[in-house]
């Protein structure tokens, strides 16, 4: 037999990841997360390549701890597990 359990508040993530493909900026998706402009700010700066296994880290965005941009390489190109 099981019981359950009530929580008074629901957590919060601390991280949130992105992906980010090579060449490209933020989808539909990641704009409705990004409510103040720091993940596409951040997909422009020069180390932000968006190639295979590049990741990088924005402190204190949009109410997370950090965000991690985790590069997917080209989209034409991306196969699930080479992650």
């Amino acid at each position: 037999m099981f019981e359950s359990i009530k929580t008074a508040t629901r957590g919060k993530a601390g991280v949130l990841v992105v992906a980010h493909f090579s060449g490209e900026g933020i989808n539909a998706d990641t704009k409705a997360l990004d409510n103040d402009g720091s993940i596409a700010k951040a997909t422009k700066r020069p180390d932000a390549s968006g190639d295979l296994g590049n990741v990088v880290e924005i402190h204190d965005s949009n109410g997370y701890e950090r965000v991690l941009l985790i590069g997917l390489g080209q989209r034409e190109g991306f196969k699930p597990g080479a992650l």
